[in-house]
């Protein structure tokens, strides 16, 4: 009895330090939230009895080396005169900021997005009967402010000189790498060199090809840190019972959780950095080739 509860204890405790690990993702309510797989199909195999399909799949973790953030900028005015100068002096006041934070005028560029008009109901009253007429009160712009910035410590600086030109809007942020086509060049090498190993192992075993007949196929596709971040809900919900028919709950709101999750490294047949901390641009790049197979006469 004694070691029944002594298993049941050491159980218990390997359940909790699992759940330690695992962090409220996985307990959460997350209906965007997916397991990162890298691989979800066999990176080799055959197709029939005379055909071989050999696949290499890359992955290149690229730091930025600067970065571009977006901030939209909206402005309603009586009048499209009104509404210009409002938001020139937003702008020009947030301009001045970034030009003192060491931003250069160079790396800061405007983006007009729209100018429309704003409607309003007007109510007309009359003997039996009341209509509601829609009729123009005013112009709304937007802009959009393109920022180059070479520090990743700038962004709150530049989010708060933002906040005292009441602008609010942090539309994107983009990571931008130093040197793309070094990247891409790097992983198609490294590419090739999988492709060619995995073809000498295959001819180590008797594994004869065609070396007349063979397709090549290639893609790469480059993930952002934006485009890399999960979200869930993580809360316990108390169980209502008893309660008075046609009794009003009141939920509170519960707070989503956003995170960077990046492509896993796991089903890869070669990584460039495969534990970075910060986030980083993600190339993957997947070569396949098509072999026919020789028969023999």
């Amino acid at each position: 009895m004694k070691l029944l509860n002594c298993c049941l204890i050491l159980l218990g405790l390997a359940t909790l330090a699992q759940a330690q690990h695992q962090g409220n993702a996985a307990q959460g309510n997350r209906p965007n939230y997916a397991y990162n797989q890298a691989a979800s199909s066999p990176n080799q195999g055959f197709v029939n009895d005379s055909t071989l399909i050999l696949e290499a799949r890359v992955l290149f973790n690229a730091p930025a080396k600067s970065y571009q953030a977006v901030f939209s900028v909206t402005q309603v005015g009586e009048s499209l005169e009104e509404a210009q100068k409002l938001l020139s002096r937003r702008l020009q006041q947030f301009t001045k900021a970034l030009t003192d934070l060491g931003i250069a005028p160079t790396d800061i560029y405007p983006d007009f997005v729209f100018q429309v008009p704003v409607y309003a109901f007007e109510t007309e009253k009359r003997l039996f009967s009341k209509s509601y007429n829609e009729v123009p009160t005013g112009v709304r712009l937007q802009k959009n402010l393109h920022i180059g910035y070479v520090k990743e410590e700038w962004l709150e600086k530049i989010m708060e000189e933002a906040a005292k030109a009441e602008i609010y809007d942090l539309a994107k942020v983009q990571y931008l790498v130093a040197d793309q086509r070094a990247v891409t060049d790097t992983l198609r090498q490294v590419a090739l060199r999988v492709i060619s190993k995995k073809n000498k192992e295959l001819r180590s075993i008797g594994v004869k090809f065609n070396a007349k007949y063979q397709t090549v196929a290639d893609q790469l596709t480059v993930y952002q840190p934006a485009e890399r971040y999960e979200s869930y809900t993580a809360y316990s919900a108390a169980q209502l019972g008893n309660q008075r028919r046609g009794a009003t709950v009141n939920e509170v709101e519960k707070t989503v959780t956003r995170y960077y999750s990046p492509m896993a490294s796991e089903g890869y047949d070669w990584v460039e950095n495969p534990s970075p901390l910060a986030p980083t641009v993600q190339f993957v790049y997947i070569l396949r080739v098509k072999y026919v197979l020789k028969r023999e006469q």
